[in-house]
């Protein structure tokens, strides 16, 4: 078991924090995520975290706050973290109030985290520890050949360093987050209360490849082939439309990793949580290119482009 954990730390850093995890209980019952009873304060930074989704008024922006959470270990250290936050930041063509709204935020996260301690963190702690042990077993005996694999078929390199993943026990679908720290670094959310089995132990693969690609995707790999083709078809980078297909690229990379060198019955994330359903004229097509590849029928670029071209010429 020990080896197991330190192959596994090869590469995620996995770190449990109860304010990250308060800060991610407020956040999925915010959303609706959860429907367990809240005590009063902790209602009141509920109440507040959904005042702040109104004030951000969509998920990109979310990136800006959560990203700021790494370090945390205390609401205190929270408040602390986002008094460094500008009064108003620009974002796109709107302007957002975004140190006031925080700092509510996070003084009504300090109020609750008394109350959050004692009533629920003692069971939230119990089950990322339990939902850890899940993740580590499934993935860390075969560490080296997904890991590879992953990075092999996607063109990117293996972090210099582990990644730093958080584990909380609540979060809103899709349970998985990448977010960029101050320092420009990737950091990983990981829900695990929403999830089980090797669904869950795809959900850090998944979000691996987020991790990887906010490093490297500008200069190398599949994902940026993919983006490079389709706005070359009219599709720019950065839209919606380019940006949702290269996430199923994810989607389909990492559940195929996890299919064919994890678990043979393992079932993608994408599939299960509807992303495939979601995107009918994408996930078919972008996997049934992605397996050819895989399957050596073509190569990385021949699956990438003959995608490309099936999709455009299926909006024309």
């Amino acid at each position: 078991m020990i080896a197991t954990i330190l192959v596994l730390l090869a590469l995620l850093d996995f770190r449990v924090s109860p304010a990250i995890d308060l800060f991610f209980t407020a956040r999925a019952r915010a959303a609706g995520a959860t429907t367990i009873n809240s005590g009063p304060k902790l209602q009141k930074a509920i109440d507040e975290m959904a005042r702040l989704e109104q004030v951000l008024g969509g998920s990109a922006q979310w990136g800006l706050v959560e990203g700021a959470l790494a370090g945390c270990e205390k609401a205190a250290d929270i408040r602390r973290s986002f008094g460094f936050f500008p009064e108003e930041y620009v974002f796109g063509t709107r302007t957002l109030k975004l140190k006031s709204a925080t700092m509510t935020l996070a003084a009504a996260l300090e109020a609750a985290e008394p109350e959050f301690l004692a009533k629920v963190w003692p069971k939230h702690k119990a089950l990322i520890t339990k939902q850890k042990a899940v993740i580590t077993r499934i993935l860390g005996p075969a560490e080296a050949a997904w890991s590879a694999g992953l990075t092999t078929q996607l063109d990117l390199a293996l972090p210099a360093q582990p990644v730093l993943t958080y584990l909380v026990a609540e979060a809103p679908p899709p349970w998985g987050y990448t977010r960029l720290d101050r320092g420009s670094q990737p950091m990983i959310i990981i829900g695990v209360g929403g999830v089980e089995g090797t669904t869950l132990a795809e959900l850090p693969v998944h979000e691996l490849v987020h991790a990887l690609d906010a490093r490297q995707g500008g200069e190398r790999g599949a994902l940026r082939s993919l983006r490079l083709l389709l706005s070359n078809q009219g599709i720019p980078q950065g839209s919606v439309e380019n940006n949702q297909i290269t996430h199923a690229l994810m989607y389909v990379a990492s559940g195929e990793v996890m299919r064919r060198i994890v678990e043979n019955r393992h079932r993608h994330f994408g599939e299960t949580y509807g992303t495939y359903e979601r995107m009918p004229d994408v996930a078919p097509a972008l996997l049934e290119w992605w397996k050819r590849y895989l399957d050596g029928t073509v190569d990385r670029e021949q699956a990438i482009g003959g995608f490309v071209s099936q999709y455009t010429e299926g909006r024309r």
